[in-house]
């Protein structure tokens, strides 16, 4: 392993934008790593304490089997990781996500059509019952 020393254990949120993930994120209370690949990606990484026990990541493009593996990869080499990454995924549900993000005030917005291109694309990890997107009708 390269990089950052040290031994921590990496949760990665998996969903579509608008699932949730951000608000899950920040309310575990570990450093977070919001949207990696748009905010600073392995450079926002570098900058993560090595005493730190817990990682959470999050980032849209987990819904994507090659990005799963390419985010992996750079974890690993990144960090010394001591257990198996821990995934925590959001159902596929574009109708609800993209409710979510009408009501965002984060400048954070993906379009419709956009999201529900994502959507078919989208592949959970393993065999899982995913959470569920919470939103208001």
């Amino acid at each position: 392993m390269v990089g950052v020393k040290g031994t921590m254990k990496i949760i990665l949120l998996v969903g579509l934008p608008g699932s949730g993930k951000t608000t899950y994120g920040k309310s575990l209370g570990f450093p977070f790593c919001d949207d990696l690949s748009q905010n600073g990606g392995i450079i926002a990484l570098r900058e993560v304490d090595p005493a730190t026990e817990t990682l959470i990541i999050s980032d849209h493009s987990l819904i994507y089997p090659k990005s799963r593996k390419a985010f992996e990869s750079i974890l690993d080499r990144i960090f010394l990781v001591t257990e198996p990454f821990e995934y925590v995924i959001w159902d596929n549900n574009p109708e609800a996500c993209y409710q979510n993000i009408l009501r965002r005030d984060d400048g954070r917005i993906i379009s419709s059509p956009a999201l529900q291109q994502m959507s078919k694309e989208y592949i959970y990890p393993y065999k899982v019952t995913p959470r569920p997107v919470n939103y208001e009708v």
